[in-house]
């Protein structure tokens, strides 16, 4: 649309005046309308951006030079459509550009040479091709080079519809909907991505409009004024449109977050999702409710805590209720290997020899009693709760008075340290259901000193099970828990390291997401998203420690729970105290726990806790003690505050983007526009005068006329010293008689010449007459 602009100012007839033909307005015109190439270009690759970012979550670290490499050609494609060049001198530049993206992917080993080996494979690739009719069969390189064809093909013809015809819409929809279904399909998060191409396309699709309108002022058909308006319209409408926006984003901020409601729509995208079997698989962005579950394969998802109660214990210390431990780290989350043994029925009595080396801990026996509020199902899969290790499991309740004992047959997980029931002796073959059950289980205490002195080497069985990592585990996460762990001097001051480490750098959030299918858990907690729950913390903490070469284990369970009597021997367990931790093997000592997450307790969490403070009940140095004092000081007060942080960090940074978008709404709508508030300015002054009670004298009128001068001064070019005022509007009227602009410049310049070289003084009429021919004159071609 600027060239209209750009001929209607070439049409000037420069005959016999070829000393004059380059003059500033014409270099100015030819800035002007570069700029505006430029600035739709530069937000067309905002657009194109949006495409390729979402890509970098979908492939894996080695790849992503190809959106990189993407990237700059969509740069460079863009650059060049924004000069205008002949079509023989265009067209060879994108040939060049792909030609030299395949030399960056295959040709930097071979040198040129890979072209002339290339030739002979794309021959080979046609000919399949023409005899196939399919793609499939042809080569690598080939595909490569059809992706870059329609990618540069796409880009150069957005471009050219963008600047040649004004049309944007249908691009900017295109990527709204190639969002959208990358949010669904491939279950990213990319509400930001939405935002950010929002702002793109709206600010192309104001620009280009602004820039059509301009040129309708060159139109000899359209009335000045009409046009004249309507660009100020849309300026206004931009103006208002932009504060709208930002103020409805502020709103946003001061308004209580709702609770997400169930809608209809949730429900056909549900039946949608499971009708292409893609519900209930792997849907990664659905909350989780805080509870305790058997499948952990997949960790992350964003947690809401429900708080209804699970279970009441007796116990005569407070502790935490160990459940299971979890062996094989697939990089999405944990699974168990099947190592059960049958045991003995009613009463079952776990041996030291069934413990394998688990045991080796002196700590005390300590029995608990725990009753379900809701029945739960015999053979599910959970575990008995308790707070340590398990030895022997007393009466098992199958009446909901909690009085009635039955045998059971339970089995016991070596690698889990965990007991499970599987079947209870009692009359009927209805379904099965446990109410509570009595457990008795060693606490693991130790002390400071008994940790630090622990040496000696891991039994082969311990490091083959309890080392595993997966294959494609980020080398930085390996190196990052290589480096934690040597600046201990032993095995103790190796963990705490690593549990100090994820404290101090990492924040507690229920508000996590999972992260991409191809990306490790592990690795986009600590490198990217760095804040989540406890399974983000322990799961770190267990991998950090086995790429150390410590054997580390994940163990799931609950926190204490609260007091409900006054003798402080009875707890209430919720659902929301549910829990995850690591334990690492020390050699002649044992399992022994460590919590890393923040606001929990630092050392021997399913040992015994004080409840005033919270802390172990231990021995050991005043220095160790104050580090963790600390530490978990710090630690509750980060987890107190991240909420807010969070919401200020949020606050931030979707009020600098709102805030952009509308500076760059308003910034393309007043580009080339600085008229608007010199015409403002000037109608200040056209009224200061009319408020007077004299009529403006010469002085003040010519001040007037010289805003007139200065506009076509810039738009047409500066007039010679040699050249009167009646020579110049001749000059730049060439060919434009008819025009109603000429014919209003005609008459500004006898009123101007009667005032400037007369000296008459105009009477009240004359003057406002002149005043608003001036007024409109300034700012009717701009």
């Amino acid at each position: 649309m600027s060239s209209l602009k750009l001929e209607s100012v070439g049409d000037i007839n420069l005959q016999g005046s070829q000393p004059y033909k380059e003059t500033r307005g014409t270099e100015l015109s030819y800035w002007r309308v570069g700029l505006k190439r430029f600035a739709v270009s530069l937000l067309l690759f905002g657009l194109f951006s949006e495409w390729l970012y979402p890509l970098f979550s979908l492939i894996d670290e080695e790849q992503n030079k190809i959106v990189h490499l993407f990237v700059v050609l969509t740069a460079g494609l863009l650059l060049i459509g924004c000069f205008h060049m002949p079509k023989l001198l265009f067209a060879p530049l994108p040939v060049l550009f792909i030609a030299g993206s395949m030399y960056f992917f295959y040709g930097g080993i071979e040198g040129l040479q890979w072209y002339t080996e290339y030739s002979e494979i794309l021959i080979q690739d046609v000919m399949k091709l023409v005899q196939s009719g399919r793609l499939n069969g042809i080569s690598v390189e080939s595909r490569m080079l059809l992706l870059l064809i329609g990618w540069s093909l796409l880009v150069v013809s957005v471009q050219m519809l963008a600047l040649g015809r004004g049309s944007i819409l249908l691009f900017f929809s295109v990527t709204l909907l190639y969002l959208w279904v990358l949010e669904i399909a491939v279950e990213i998060n990319i509400t930001s991505g939405f935002i950010r191409t929002a702002a793109w396309g709206l600010g192309l699709q104001m620009l280009i409009f602004r820039n059509h309108l301009s040129s309708m002022l060159w139109s000899h058909r359209k009335g000045v004024r009409k046009a004249q308006h309507r660009v100020n319209y849309v300026i206004v409408a931009s103006a208002v449109l932009s504060v709208c926006v930002l103020g409805a984003a502020m709103l946003t901020f001061l308004l209580p977050i709702q609770p997400t409601r169930k809608i209809p729509w949730d429900h056909a995208m549900q039946a949608l999702e499971k009708w292409n079997g893609s519900y209930g698989e792997k849907n990664w962005n659905a909350y989780s409710t805080s509870g305790y579950s058997r499948d952990d394969s997949e960790l992350g998802a964003p947690l809401k805590l429900r708080h209804d109660p699970y279970f009441t214990a007796v116990s005569p210390q407070r502790t935490y209720w160990r459940g299971e431990s979890k062996i094989l780290y697939t990089g999405r989350g944990w699974t168990q290997p099947v190592l059960d043994s049958e045991l003995q029925n009613h009463p079952i009595e776990i041996t030291s020899s069934n413990l394998n080396n688990s045991h080796e801990t002196h700590g005390d026996e300590i029995k608990q009693t725990v009753i379900f509020e809701e029945p739960q199902p015999v053979g599910s899969g959970s575990p008995l709760f308790g707070g340590g290790l398990p030895l022997t499991v007393g009466m098992v309740f199958s009446g909901e008075a909690a009085e009635q004992s039955v045998q059971a047959t339970a089995k016991y997980d070596e690698s889990a340290d965990a007991v499970y029931i599987e079947q209870l002796k009692q009359q009927g073959t209805g379904a099965q259901f446990l109410w509570g059950y009595e457990l008795t289980s060693k606490l693991q205490s130790y002390s400071d000193e008994e940790l630090y002195s622990s040496v000696g080497s891991d039994p082969e069985e311990i490091r083959r099970l309890y080392l595993q990592l997966p294959e494609k585990l980020p080398d930085r996460v390996r190196k990052l828990g290589i480096d934690l762990a040597e600046q201990g001097e032993n095995r103790y001051e190796a963990v705490l390291e690593v549990m100090s480490y994820l404290k101090g750098n990492y924040t507690y959030s229920l508000d996590s997401a999972r992260p991409s299918q191809r990306k490790d858990f592990v690795d986009s907690f600590l490198f990217e998203q760095k804040s989540g729950y406890c399974d983000h913390f322990s799961t770190s903490m267990t991998v950090l420690l086995r790429s150390a070469g410590i054997p580390s284990r994940w163990v799931k369970g609950f926190a204490p729970g609260d007091p409900v009597s006054e003798s402080g021997n009875r707890y209430v367990i919720s659902y929301a105290d549910a829990h995850a931790w690591v334990e690492v093997y020390f050699p002649g000592i044992g399992w022994v726990p460590f919590d890393p997450t923040p606001g929990y307790e630092s050392l021997s969490i399913p040992g015994s806790v004080d409840a005033d403070s919270g802390m172990m009940s231990t021995g050991g140095s005043i220095w160790t003690k104050v580090v963790f004092t600390v530490n978990s000081v710090k630690s509750s007060m980060l987890a107190v505050l991240q909420p807010w942080w969070n919401s200020a960090k949020n606050v931030t940074v979707d009020v600098l983007l709102i805030t952009f978008s509308a500076g760059l709404v308003l910034l393309v709508a007043l580009m080339n526009q600085k008229n608007l508030v010199r015409k403002q300015w000037f109608r200040l002054r056209m009224i200061a005068l009319k408020l007077r009670r004299r009529f403006p004298d010469q002085k003040e009128l010519l001040a007037a006329a010289d805003v007139v001068w200065r506009e076509l001064y810039l738009l047409y070019g500066t007039k010679p010293p040699a050249m009167t005022a009646r020579e110049y509007v001749g000059y730049i009227g060439h060919g434009r008689e008819k025009s109603s602009v000429f014919a209003g410049i005609e008459q500004f310049v006898d009123v101007w010449e009667t005032i400037y070289y007369g000296g008459i003084r105009l009477n009240r009429t004359q003057s406002k007459n002149f005043l608003k021919q001036c007024l409109d004159l300034a700012f009717s071609s701009r």
